[in-house]
């Protein structure tokens, strides 16, 4: 995005070097990003933001040579099945986190318009959170399932 060419590195000089990261030679965010002088990098972004952050953290990935970390909630298909196989491969923990409540719409939303059928078009880890009795009882209407994240510790050892 050409605003993070706009961004100067003068406000993140210094939290960044505190964190032993060498910010020399980058006039702008972007470009130390696409440097490669960070240790790690983490994208996280929930819907739309889900499907944003799958493709920041693979173009990243790709273009610095080094694993980003990805963990989406809720988030629709990104890219076709040569972008998710890109994905995988860069992007830890295989492929992204990719959280999503049972009956939310917006994960079969994105890159092939509605598709019900096939995930093929996801990367990443699936975590499928248990939807509450209310909510898997038809108490929520869709929207709701989109919005509400409910997540016991448990539910994230339980992969779909």
């Amino acid at each position: 995005d050409h605003r993070m060419r706009q961004f100067p590195m003068a406000p993140l000089r210094g939290v960044l070097q505190s964190w032993g990261a060498s910010c020399a030679g980058a006039p702008n965010f972007l470009a130390w990003l696409q440097s490669g002088a960070w240790t790690w990098c983490a994208a996280v972004g929930h819907s739309l933001g889900g499907a944003m952050a799958t493709i920041a953290a693979t173009e990243l990935a790709a273009r610095c040579g080094k694993k980003t970390l990805l963990a989406t909630v809720g988030a629709p298909m990104a890219g076709n099945c040569e972008f998710v196989r890109l994905q995988n491969e860069r992007v830890l923990p295989g492929g992204g986190l990719r959280v999503y409540n049972p009956g939310d719409a917006v994960p079969f939303l994105g890159y092939t318009g509605v598709n019900v059928q096939n995930w093929k078009y996801h990367g990443g880890r699936r975590v499928r959170l248990q939807a509450r009795a209310f909510h898997s009882m038809g108490g929520a209407n869709t929207y709701h399932l989109h919005l509400r994240v409910t997540a016991p510790s448990t539910s994230i050892l339980r992969r779909a």
